[in-house]
């Protein structure tokens, strides 16, 4: 799939204790508590506790994710990140 953003994205929680997501394009970075994950709409961080990840396909673009619990799923505006300390100073 040569272009990414053509890629469908989905999530599918079942009881709190698995995640799929697809359109994932890369996991930034990954701990018991915190997943962070690249997808086709922005990017995605993923809270909970004994986070470990199943499978990454970066072919399928898909990912699945087990835990003890799962607490929170938040999309990250990336035009938030962008409107930091100093973009309110030279407003």
């Amino acid at each position: 799939m040569a272009d990414n953003t053509l890629a469908e994205h989905s999530v599918i929680m079942n009881n709190r204790k698995a995640l799929t997501l697809s359109g994932i394009k890369d996991v930034d970075s990954f701990s018991e508590n915190e997943i962070h994950v690249q997808s086709v709409m922005g990017q995605i961080c993923v809270r909970g506790s004994g986070l470990k990840i199943e499978n990454f396909n970066a072919t399928t673009l898909s990912l699945q994710i087990c835990a003890s619990d799962i607490y929170a799923l938040v999309y990250v505006n990336d035009s938030a990140q962008k409107s930091g300390f100093l973009k309110r100073v030279f407003k």
